[in-house]
Protein backbone atom coordinates (compact mmCIF):
# COMPACT_ATOMS: atom_id res chain seq x y z
CA UNK A 1 0.00 0.00 0.00
CA UNK A 2 1.12 3.89 -0.97
CA UNK A 3 1.79 6.61 0.92
CA UNK A 4 -0.36 9.21 0.38
CA UNK A 5 0.76 13.14 1.10
CA UNK A 6 -1.75 16.12 1.01
CA UNK A 7 -0.95 20.02 0.18
CA UNK A 8 -3.18 22.19 0.36
CA UNK A 9 -4.60 26.04 1.05
CA UNK A 10 -6.82 24.62 4.05
CA UNK A 11 -5.10 25.89 6.68
CA UNK A 12 -6.55 25.11 9.98
CA UNK A 13 -9.96 24.12 9.07
CA UNK A 14 -11.51 20.72 9.52
CA UNK A 15 -11.07 19.48 5.49
CA UNK A 16 -7.75 17.95 5.30
CA UNK A 17 -8.96 15.83 8.39
CA UNK A 18 -12.20 15.05 6.50
CA UNK A 19 -9.91 13.99 3.32
CA UNK A 20 -7.55 11.69 5.59
CA UNK A 21 -11.07 9.81 6.53
CA UNK A 22 -12.25 8.99 2.86
CA UNK A 23 -8.66 7.93 1.85
CA UNK A 24 -8.28 5.79 5.09
CA UNK A 25 -12.21 4.85 4.03
CA UNK A 26 -10.88 3.30 0.91
CA UNK A 27 -7.31 2.13 1.92
CA UNK A 28 -7.61 1.46 5.26
CA UNK A 29 -3.92 0.16 5.56
CA UNK A 30 -2.73 3.46 3.79
CA UNK A 31 -0.69 5.73 5.33
CA UNK A 32 -1.28 9.47 4.89
CA UNK A 33 1.28 12.20 5.22
CA UNK A 34 0.36 15.71 5.74
CA UNK A 35 2.94 17.66 3.51
CA UNK A 36 1.52 21.33 3.95
CA UNK A 37 -1.97 22.93 4.42
CA UNK A 38 -0.74 26.59 4.76
CA UNK A 39 -0.42 27.30 0.98
CA UNK A 40 -1.89 31.19 0.68
CA UNK A 41 -5.43 30.42 -0.54
CA UNK A 42 -5.11 29.95 -4.04
CA UNK A 43 -1.55 30.14 -4.64
CA UNK A 44 -1.16 27.67 -6.98
CA UNK A 45 2.68 29.41 -8.10
CA UNK A 46 3.92 28.47 -4.43
CA UNK A 47 1.79 25.17 -4.27
CA UNK A 48 4.01 24.61 -7.36
CA UNK A 49 7.50 25.12 -6.04
CA UNK A 50 6.40 22.92 -2.41
CA UNK A 51 5.26 19.93 -4.90
CA UNK A 52 8.65 20.01 -7.10
CA UNK A 53 10.77 20.39 -4.23
CA UNK A 54 9.30 17.75 -1.54
CA UNK A 55 7.79 14.76 -3.10
CA UNK A 56 11.43 13.42 -4.42
CA UNK A 57 11.88 13.29 -0.23
CA UNK A 58 8.98 10.53 -0.30
CA UNK A 59 9.70 6.84 -1.35
CA UNK A 60 9.01 6.03 -4.77
CA UNK A 61 5.29 4.70 -5.82
CA UNK A 62 4.23 7.80 -3.03
CA UNK A 63 0.66 9.30 -4.31
CA UNK A 64 0.78 12.83 -4.14
CA UNK A 65 -2.74 14.92 -3.81
CA UNK A 66 -2.37 18.67 -4.23
CA UNK A 67 -5.53 20.66 -3.62
CA UNK A 68 -5.29 24.14 -4.63
CA UNK A 69 -7.85 24.64 -6.06
CA UNK A 70 -9.70 28.17 -7.33
CA UNK A 71 -11.42 26.41 -9.78
CA UNK A 72 -13.32 23.83 -7.74
CA UNK A 73 -16.99 23.30 -8.96
CA UNK A 74 -16.08 24.52 -12.44
CA UNK A 75 -14.59 22.77 -15.74
CA UNK A 76 -11.01 22.40 -15.12
CA UNK A 77 -10.25 19.08 -15.24
CA UNK A 78 -8.51 16.48 -13.15
CA UNK A 79 -4.85 15.45 -13.94
CA UNK A 80 -3.45 12.37 -12.85
CA UNK A 81 0.06 11.58 -13.30
CA UNK A 82 3.11 9.50 -13.23
CA UNK A 83 6.47 11.19 -12.87
CA UNK A 84 9.66 9.59 -11.71
CA UNK A 85 8.50 6.74 -9.69
CA UNK A 86 5.90 8.96 -8.29
CA UNK A 87 2.33 9.50 -8.73
CA UNK A 88 0.06 12.52 -8.54
CA UNK A 89 -3.61 13.43 -7.95
CA UNK A 90 -4.24 17.20 -9.17
CA UNK A 91 -6.00 19.75 -10.23
CA UNK A 92 -5.41 21.17 -14.09
CA UNK A 93 -4.42 24.68 -12.67
CA UNK A 94 -0.76 24.58 -13.59
CA UNK A 95 0.38 22.98 -9.85
CA UNK A 96 2.71 20.16 -12.09
CA UNK A 97 3.97 22.78 -13.85
CA UNK A 98 7.45 22.49 -12.07
CA UNK A 99 7.52 18.65 -12.09
CA UNK A 100 6.54 18.24 -15.87
CA UNK A 101 8.93 20.91 -16.86
CA UNK A 102 11.35 19.51 -15.43
CA UNK A 103 11.23 16.04 -15.04
CA UNK A 104 11.14 13.65 -18.39
CA UNK A 105 9.10 10.24 -19.14
CA UNK A 106 5.66 12.18 -17.76
CA UNK A 107 2.52 10.36 -18.35
CA UNK A 108 -0.60 12.72 -17.70
CA UNK A 109 -4.11 11.29 -17.58
CA UNK A 110 -7.40 13.59 -17.14
CA UNK A 111 -10.09 12.05 -14.86
CA UNK A 112 -13.37 10.57 -16.24
CA UNK A 113 -14.13 7.31 -14.66
CA UNK A 114 -16.63 8.99 -11.94
CA UNK A 115 -17.45 5.73 -10.31
CA UNK A 116 -14.06 6.19 -8.67
CA UNK A 117 -15.16 9.41 -6.98
CA UNK A 118 -17.63 9.49 -4.25
CA UNK A 119 -21.47 8.81 -4.67
CA UNK A 120 -22.35 12.58 -4.42
CA UNK A 121 -19.77 15.20 -5.94
CA UNK A 122 -20.28 18.88 -3.87
CA UNK A 123 -19.55 22.16 -5.99
CA UNK A 124 -17.32 23.26 -3.26
CA UNK A 125 -15.10 20.02 -1.74
CA UNK A 126 -13.57 18.23 -4.68
CA UNK A 127 -10.63 17.31 -2.16
CA UNK A 128 -13.01 14.87 -0.48
CA UNK A 129 -15.71 14.07 -2.83
CA UNK A 130 -12.92 13.24 -5.55
CA UNK A 131 -9.04 13.95 -4.87
CA UNK A 132 -8.85 12.13 -1.62
CA UNK A 133 -10.58 8.64 -3.46
CA UNK A 134 -8.53 8.81 -6.56
CA UNK A 135 -5.58 8.89 -3.80
CA UNK A 136 -6.63 6.16 -2.40
CA UNK A 137 -7.63 4.20 -5.66
CA UNK A 138 -3.99 5.21 -6.30
CA UNK A 139 -2.28 3.81 -3.09
CA UNK A 140 -3.98 0.70 -4.25
CA UNK A 141 -2.55 0.50 -7.24
CA UNK A 142 -5.21 1.21 -9.50
CA UNK A 143 -3.83 1.38 -13.09
CA UNK A 144 -4.20 4.98 -14.55
CA UNK A 145 -5.67 4.43 -17.41
CA UNK A 146 -8.43 2.63 -15.66
CA UNK A 147 -9.14 6.35 -14.53
CA UNK A 148 -8.76 8.48 -17.73
CA UNK A 149 -7.43 8.87 -20.82
CA UNK A 150 -3.90 10.53 -22.11
CA UNK A 151 -3.57 13.89 -22.21
CA UNK A 152 -0.96 16.01 -23.35
CA UNK A 153 -2.45 19.83 -23.38
CA UNK A 154 -1.71 20.40 -19.65
CA UNK A 155 -2.52 23.78 -17.98
CA UNK A 156 1.32 25.38 -17.30
CA UNK A 157 1.68 28.60 -15.20
CA UNK A 158 3.90 31.49 -16.87
CA UNK A 159 5.92 31.41 -13.64
CA UNK A 160 7.93 34.71 -13.44
CA UNK A 161 11.27 34.15 -14.37
CA UNK A 162 14.67 36.32 -12.98
CA UNK A 163 16.04 38.44 -15.47
CA UNK A 164 19.80 40.06 -15.68
CA UNK A 165 19.48 44.04 -15.95
CA UNK A 166 23.09 45.52 -16.13
CA UNK A 167 25.09 42.96 -13.63
CA UNK A 168 21.58 42.54 -11.38
CA UNK A 169 19.76 39.41 -10.92
CA UNK A 170 16.54 40.94 -10.74
CA UNK A 171 13.62 38.57 -8.97
CA UNK A 172 10.90 38.72 -6.71
CA UNK A 173 9.47 37.55 -3.46
CA UNK A 174 7.94 33.69 -3.82
CA UNK A 175 7.21 33.12 -0.43
CA UNK A 176 7.10 34.66 3.29
CA UNK A 177 7.86 31.12 5.41
CA UNK A 178 6.19 31.39 8.49
CA UNK A 179 9.51 32.23 9.99
CA UNK A 180 9.37 35.60 8.39
CA UNK A 181 12.08 34.66 5.46
CA UNK A 182 12.05 36.10 2.17
CA UNK A 183 12.20 32.73 0.10
CA UNK A 184 12.63 34.69 -3.61
CA UNK A 185 12.71 32.98 -7.30
CA UNK A 186 16.41 32.89 -7.96
CA UNK A 187 17.71 30.13 -8.25
CA UNK A 188 21.91 29.60 -7.24
CA UNK A 189 22.12 27.95 -11.06
CA UNK A 190 21.00 30.92 -12.40
CA UNK A 191 24.49 32.85 -11.58
CA UNK A 192 26.06 30.82 -13.80
CA UNK A 193 29.35 32.33 -14.71
CA UNK A 194 28.51 34.97 -12.71
CA UNK A 195 30.52 35.65 -8.80
CA UNK A 196 27.90 36.91 -5.88
CA UNK A 197 28.30 40.29 -4.62
CA UNK A 198 25.48 40.68 -2.63
CA UNK A 199 21.47 40.99 -2.09
CA UNK A 200 19.64 44.02 -2.46
CA UNK A 201 16.22 44.12 -0.74
CA UNK A 202 14.09 46.32 0.59
CA UNK A 203 16.72 49.01 0.28
CA UNK A 204 19.79 47.43 1.83
CA UNK A 205 22.70 45.36 0.68
CA UNK A 206 23.22 42.21 2.35
CA UNK A 207 25.85 39.71 2.44
CA UNK A 208 25.73 36.01 1.65
CA UNK A 209 25.77 33.52 4.46
CA UNK A 210 26.24 29.59 5.08
CA UNK A 211 24.05 29.95 8.18
CA UNK A 212 21.69 31.49 10.09
CA UNK A 213 23.96 32.08 12.76
CA UNK A 214 26.50 34.18 10.89
CA UNK A 215 24.91 37.20 12.00
CA UNK A 216 24.26 38.63 15.23
CA UNK A 217 20.98 38.62 16.16
CA UNK A 218 18.46 41.00 14.51
CA UNK A 219 20.93 41.28 11.66
CA UNK A 220 19.80 40.49 8.00
CA UNK A 221 21.33 38.46 5.59
CA UNK A 222 20.41 36.00 2.50
CA UNK A 223 21.65 32.17 2.07
CA UNK A 224 20.79 29.46 -0.71
CA UNK A 225 18.41 27.41 1.58
CA UNK A 226 17.25 23.61 1.13
CA UNK A 227 15.51 24.27 -2.15
CA UNK A 228 18.95 25.93 -3.53
CA UNK A 229 16.97 29.15 -3.86
CA UNK A 230 17.73 32.86 -2.57
CA UNK A 231 16.44 33.40 1.06
CA UNK A 232 16.50 36.64 2.90
CA UNK A 233 16.18 36.22 6.52
CA UNK A 234 17.07 37.90 10.06
CA UNK A 235 18.68 35.85 12.27
CA UNK A 236 16.03 35.46 14.75
CA UNK A 237 13.84 37.90 14.18
CA UNK A 238 11.55 38.18 10.64
CA UNK A 239 12.95 39.69 7.41
CA UNK A 240 9.38 40.44 6.46
CA UNK A 241 8.75 42.37 9.30
CA UNK A 242 12.13 44.18 9.54
CA UNK A 243 12.22 44.84 5.71
CA UNK A 244 8.81 45.70 4.88
CA UNK A 245 8.91 43.12 2.18
CA UNK A 246 6.08 40.61 0.93
CA UNK A 247 5.45 38.18 -1.83
CA UNK A 248 5.96 39.69 -5.46
CA UNK A 249 8.60 42.25 -3.65
CA UNK A 250 11.91 42.79 -5.45
CA UNK A 251 14.88 41.07 -4.54
CA UNK A 252 18.51 41.82 -6.51
CA UNK A 253 21.78 39.34 -7.03
CA UNK A 254 24.34 42.28 -7.62
CA UNK A 255 27.25 40.11 -9.20
CA UNK A 256 30.67 40.52 -10.77
CA UNK A 257 31.63 38.42 -13.53
CA UNK A 258 34.24 36.01 -13.09
CA UNK A 259 37.69 36.89 -14.53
Amino acid sequence: MAMVTLLTDFGDAPYPGIMKGVILSLAPQGKVVDLYHHVPMGNVTLAAYVLYHSFRHFPPGTVHVAVVDPGVGSDRRVLLAQVAKHLFVVPDNGVLTLVLGRLERAEVFVFERWEFALPQVSATFHGRDVFAPLGAWLARRVPLPMLGRPVRDVVMLDLPCPQWVEGRLVGEVLWVDPFGNLVANIEREMLGEHRFGGVLAGRKCLPLCSHYGELPSGQPGAIWNSWDLLEVFVNKGSASMLLGLKEGDPVEVLSHVME
